[in-house]
């Protein structure tokens, strides 16, 4: 197995292992703490200071940034990515391919589904599900898809239907660019593809 380890000033150390205790001393330099029972894939990705507890599971080639701590039972899906100085609370999934950016707190027993990118300083309520959801973080406002039809831009809230029909005359009158319209408008179109 190969792990990674990113340490300071963006170097990176490749470690290779076929047991976990092999590279235990390697862990502590980088003060990175892994927990009983933690399964690592193949070409795992790890910052330093990270705290990874008991029965966590990061399947092949997933990255955790620097100082996250992943609490018991989470389960990091492969080629997902948990950027800097995140918390992710016990039982939490991050599934395939998904991201969350930097200072992100997510809650007890979330699902973020796969591919999703959650943004940064977000903030998750316990046992929240985004499998059937998307955030975009776009030029001026956040774009939230809940599933179900309804979609927040911004602070407003309204089906996908509704916004499909009034997106123009919002966007003016809350002073977005043509440009920006534009754009809120295939955030719009995505959600009614989801």
């Amino acid at each position: 197995m190969i792990l990674y380890i990113h340490k300071k000033r963006g170097r990176v150390k490749r470690l290779v292992y076929l047991n976990l205790s092999e590279i235990q001393d390697e862990l502590e330099q980088a003060n990175i703490y892994l927990g009983d029972k933690v399964q690592l894939g193949d070409k795992v990705h790890i910052g330093i200071e990270s705290q990874i507890f008991r029965n966590v599971v990061l399947q092949d080639t997933a990255s955790i940034g620097r100082r996250v701590v992943l609490h018991a039972g989470v389960r990091v899906g492969s080629g997902a990515y948990i950027k800097d100085e995140s918390v992710i609370r016990e039982g939490s999934t991050i599934k395939q391919g998904a991201t969350v950016f930097d200072n992100c707190v997510l809650g007890k027993g979330v699902t973020i589904g796969k591919d999703v990118r959650i943004p940064k300083f977000s903030v998750i309520s316990d046992y929240v599900d985004l499998s059937t959801s998307f955030f975009r973080q776009g030029s001026r406002d956040l774009v939230v898809y809940l599933g179900a039809e309804q979609l927040i831009i911004g602070c407003i809230q309204q089906s996908v239907s509704w916004w499909l029909s009034n997106y123009n005359t919002v966007g003016m009158s809350n002073g977005y660019t043509e440009e920006q319209i534009a754009e809120y408008y295939g955030y719009m179109v995505e959600a009614n593809n989801f």
